[in-house]
Order: C-alpha cells, then structure tokens, then sequence
C-alpha cells in the first residue's frame, strides 16, 4: 500500500496544534489584561461629582462600606449607592449644608438635574455621586 503523506506530515500536524494552542493562549491573556486594564474598569479615574464626597469622613464616624452599597465585595468596585439613601442621615446631618441641599435636589424623585459636567443626573439614582476614596 502506497503512503498517502510524507514522514514530515506527523511533524508539521504536531508543530500546527502546539502553534494553534500557544496563540490561543496568548490571545486569551491579551484579553483577560484588556478586560481587567483601567481603560475598561476606570480604576483609578478620578470622575468628576456633583457634590463633594470624602470616604473617610463617612468611616470616621463609624459607617461600614455595606451600610450604603449593596454589593461591596470584592472591594475593588462597590455599587454607588442611591442618594435617597445618603439623605436618610442626611435629613438631620449638616442638612443647611450647600452639599447636602445639592444632594437633597438629586434625591428627590423625578427630578433632573444636570451634574457639573454637563450630564444629566435624575432623581434617586445617584450614579455620580460617590466615587473615588478622597
């Protein structure tokens, strides 16, 4: 019987999966680091907020991270929680506070506002304002 491939043929069939594996490899690690890279998850991108926030104040006095977002672990990204939630102290607490009147504005249910860059920001959702730990 006559041989259908040359002996070189079981060589190059080898050498053709273990490229086809080492590229998929690569390009699996190339989008794993694109999709955890800042440019996708903004870590560490100071956004601009309506009303001046500090972390560490809200710590200071005893709150826990779990206390205002919903989902705080892993730790790197914590869900931003809803302003109508903020005003829950805030009702009491430096309520006479030009900060705090701003965030009542944006709490209160069907209202638009416009953040100041320029995006419109309505009622209980709060998506701008707490961010970053300053």
């Amino acid at each position: 019987m006559a041989q259908l491939f040359r002996p070189s043929a079981n060589t190059i069939a080898k050498g053709s999966i273990f490229a086809i594996v080492i590229v998929a490899t690569i390009a699996g690690l190339i989008l794993w680091y694109i999709e955890n890279s800042s440019y996708v998850t903004w870590a560490g991108i100071v956004r601009e907020q309506p009303i001046p926030f500090s972390h560490r104040a809200h710590v200071s006095k005893g709150l826990e991270c779990k206390g205002c977002h919903p989902v705080p672990e892993p730790g790197d990204f914590a869900t931003t929680p809803e302003t109508g939630l903020c005003m829950g102290c805030h009702r009491t607490v430096k309520k006479d506070s030009a900060a705090i009147q701003r965030l009542a504005e944006l709490a209160t249910p069907n209202s638009a506002s416009q953040s100041p860059s320029g995006q419109a920001v309505s009622g209980n959702k709060g998506e701008e304002i707490v961010t970053g730990l300053s």
